[in-house]
């Protein structure tokens, strides 16, 4: 009886190795740890399998530290991922041109008057679809109407009304109590009596 070779990779069933070296086929470039995570194995499981099986009997490849499936040449080492710069604020009306005409319609629909003048005022206005340019029209023609001095003058008079109430309540109430004292209660009973 033959004893087998035993590494710390054997620890995995034949259907967790096929696993693991599918994964490396699948998205080639990754490190053992995010394999493993992908497969919600044990990291140093996967890292031992990888190092002893997976390079002696598969043939994988490692650079830097990353694993590739085995090819004719060399795999380039995997270039670090590239922060994008900040970028500037995208225009109103370039940023409403990428979306689809439905949510470019709900989106103007949600739009603050300050930013529906913006748009109007951008040189990139000429990339908006004619029906965009439409419903920018009439988003800032109903948000002129909610914004107008009349709808805030209708106010006052209904202020002016309440504190006219108020005055006549309190000269109402002024004169019902003036009625209720009667003009004998303020001359002394002694010379109302004689």
């Amino acid at each position: 009886m033959t004893s087998r070779h035993w590494s710390p990779g054997s620890a995995y069933p034949e259907s967790a190795k096929r696993s693991i070296v599918l994964e490396v086929y699948r998205i080639s470039g990754r490190r053992g740890r995010e394999i493993a995570a992908s497969l919600n194995l044990d990291k140093s499981k996967v890292n031992s399998f990888l190092h002893d099986e997976g390079k002696r009997i598969y043939g994988l490849r490692q650079v830097s530290y990353t694993w590739f499936p085995p090819t004719e040449t060399t795999p380039s080492p995997p270039l670090r991922p590239v922060v994008p710069a900040p970028t500037q604020p995208t225009s109103v009306c370039r940023a409403l041109s990428e979306l689809p005409l439905t949510q470019a319609t709900l989106k103007i629909r949600s739009l603050s008057l300050k930013i529906v003048d913006l748009a109007f005022a951008e040189d990139d206005f000429s990339l908006l679809d004619d029906r965009i340019k439409a419903e920018l029209s009439i988003r800032r023609a109903e948000l002129m109407a909610n914004n107008t001095p009349e709808k805030h003058a209708v106010r006052y008079p209904n202020i002016l009304l309440i504190a006219v109430l108020l005055a006549m309540a309190f000269a109402i109430g002024v004169a019902v109590s003036n009625k209720e004292q009667s003009p004998g209660d303020h001359w002394p009973k002694s010379t109302l009596n004689q």
